[in-house]
C-alpha cells in the first residue's frame, strides 16, 4: 500500500516536470519564430538564411522551419572571381613585357655619327666662307707671297731623305723648317716653297745628302735660336706694321721669304723690321 502511494507521487512529479518542459519549449519556439538570422552560405555568393514560423501560433503542430532566401549582392560571382595567384602572374607578365620593350629600344641600332677626316675638314674649310681682317690690297700681297696656297700632305714613302717632306724632316730631326727652306733658296729653288713638298722633288740626291750631313753636324739649339718665334704676319699684327711695308722692306733688303707671310725671319731681320 505504501509502495503504491510513493509510486503515484513520483508519477505526479514526473507529469508536472513534463508539463513545465512543454511550456518552456512552446515559449522558445514562439521567440524563434520572430527572429531572422542571416549568414554567408558560401564563398561564391551571399544568401540570406531566414528562420520563419510556418503555421499559426495556436496550432498544436506549430514548429519553426528554416527557409533559405537568396538575395542579390555586390560580391563577385564564381565565373568573375580571379585568384590572387593568377592576378600576381598577370602583373609579372606585364612587367616582363614592359622591360623587354625598353631593352629593345636601348639595343636598337643608332645612326653612327659621321667620321671626321682631315680631308673632310679641309673640304669644309675650303667651301665655308670666312671673313678676312685684311684689305683687298693686303690680300693680293699675301696671295703673291704664297700665303693663300696650301697643298695637302702626301703619303710618306719609305726610302732616302728625298722621299720625306720638309715638315717631316723638321719633325724627325728637330730642326727649324725655315732653316731647310733657306738652304733651298740658296741653291736656287723657286719660291714660294710648301712645307708639304718632298725634298726629292726640289733638289738632287747629292743635295739631299748634303742637307742630311749638315743636320747631323750642326747644333740644333743654335739653329732654333737663329730664327724668330713669330712669322712675318704675326710680327706685323703685334707691332702694328703694315703688311705691304714689311714686304717691300724684305724685297729691298734681299731677305728670302720661302713661305711667304708664314716665314719666320731671322732674329736680326725681325729686330730690324721692328725698328
Amino acid at each position: 500500500m505504501a509502495m503504491s502511494f510513493y509510486r503515484s507521487v513520483e508519477i505526479m512529479f514526473l507529469c508536472g516536470a513534463l508539463l513545465l518542459r512543454a511550456r518552456s519549449d512552446a515559449f522558445l519556439i514562439q521567440s524563434l519564430g520572430q527572429v531572422k538570422v542571416s549568414a554567408l552560405c558560401s564563398f561564391s555568393s551571399c544568401s540570406l538564411v531566414s528562420t520563419r514560423c510556418l503555421g499559426k501560433k495556436d496550432d498544436d503542430d506549430y514548429s519553426p522551419q528554416i527557409e533559405l532566401v537568396e538575395e542579390e549582392d555586390d560580391y563577385e560571382r564564381d565565373e568573375d572571381w580571379t585568384p590572387d595567384r593568377e592576378k600576381s602572374k598577370q602583373r609579372r607578365l606585364q612587367a616582363r613585357v614592359y622591360a623587354e620593350s625598353v631593352r629593345q629600344q636601348q639595343e636598337a641600332p643608332r645612326s653612327a655619327p659621321a667620321k671626321i677626316t682631315p680631308d673632310k675638314l679641309r673640304e669644309d674649310d675650303s667651301t665655308r666662307p670666312k671673313a678676312s681682317p685684311y684689305t683687298e690690297e693686303e690680300e693680293d700681297v699675301i696671295a703673291a707671297m704664297g700665303g693663300k696656297t696650301s697643298n695637302p700632305s702626301r703619303k710618306r714613302e719609305q726610302g732616302f731623305l728625298g722621299d720625306s717632306t720638309l715638315n717631316e724632316i723638321a719633325t724627325d730631326y728637330g730642326v727649324p723648317v725655315c732653316y731647310l727652306a733657306d738652304v733651298l733658296c740658296m741653291w736656287g729653288v723657286p719660291v714660294p716653297i710648301q712645307v708639304h713638298d718632298r725634298l726629292g722633288d726640289l733638289v738632287t740626291g747629292e743635295q739631299a745628302f748634303s742637307i742630311l750631313e749638315a743636320i747631323n753636324s750642326l747644333d740644333i739649339s743654335a739653329l732654333h735660336d737663329r730664327y724668330s718665334n713669330h712669322n712675318l704676319i704675326q710680327l706685323c699684327a703685334e707691332y702694328d706694321i703694315e703688311l705691304q711695308t714689311a714686304f717691300e722692306m724684305a724685297m729691298k733688303e734681299g731677305w728670302s721669304l720661302p713661305f711667304g707671310v708664314n716665314t719666320c725671319l731671322r732674329v736680326e731681320q725681325s729686330d730690324e723690321l721692328v725698328r
